[in-house]
């Protein structure tokens, strides 16, 4: 039986970025590679679960701050 490996890292429909066409895709977040994108949290879960026949995911920390 062969493992298939099921990183993300290696997925080439992974877009790890915070601009797109230039433009920052939501407010700048603490750290400078961060941007909060509420949007993107749903769609990468979406993705996942269609890519990956629906995975249990526990999401610990999304990078939001209550203010």
């Amino acid at each position: 039986m062969s493992r298939v490996n099921v990183s993300y890292d290696l997925d080439s429909h992974s877009l790890q970025t915070g601009i797109r066409r230039g433009v920052r895709i939501g407010t700048q977040a603490a750290s400078s590679w961060l941007f909060i994108y509420p949007r993107g949290i749903r769609e990468i879960i979406l993705y996942l679960k269609n890519k990956y026949n629906n995975p249990l995911i526990y999401i610990t920390e999304n990078g939001r701050r209550s203010i």
